[in-house]
């Protein structure tokens, strides 16, 4: 007896590829949309870090032109090659005699066709300031150990 291909024992259904094909656009987006919240993420992540250690490193200055360029430095050193997309930033680093503010405000530029115009003018931005007390350390110590605080 000859076996045949075409056989109707061997005849299979085709409508797992058909659910299957119908599935793949979705399962493929998912994916995408997660690996780009990463990438936004870790960011976001990388901007508030910076942030918080430009305003602590001039912090430690008692000069306000140096607590500035201090703070300046600080703010490129964490932001230098780490940052995974194109990001655009504006800082502002504000020096007074009781603190020291750093805000950064950074934007990112997609393609036209990557979100169909879902967002407003194709731009993602993100906001991140941080604020850090100037503290002469000598003068803080003198006065904790007058009051009797020996935290």
């Amino acid at each position: 007896m000859k076996k045949y291909i075409f056989d109707k024992k061997n005849k299979k259904n085709g409508s797992m590829t058909i659910e299957l094909s119908l599935l793949m656009p979705v399962i493929l987006g998912v994916l995408i949309f997660i690996i780009f919240l990463g990438f936004y993420l870790h960011d976001r992540c990388i901007l508030t870090k910076a942030c918080y250690y430009a305003a602590m490193k001039g912090s430690e200055q008692t000069d306000d032109d140096n607590a500035y360029i201090v703070s300046e430095e600080a703010l490129n050193e964490v932001i230098n090659n780490r940052l995974i997309g194109k990001w655009e930033s504006r800082e502002s680093i504000y020096v007074d005699e009781e603190k020291i503010t750093v805000s950064l405000e950074a934007g990112i530029t997609f393609n036209n066709s990557l979100f169909f115009g879902l967002l407003d003018d194709n731009r993602m931005g993100l906001k991140r300031s941080a604020v850090a007390y100037r503290i002469n350390e000598t003068d803080y110590m003198r006065k904790k150990r007058r009051e009797g605080n020996r935290d």
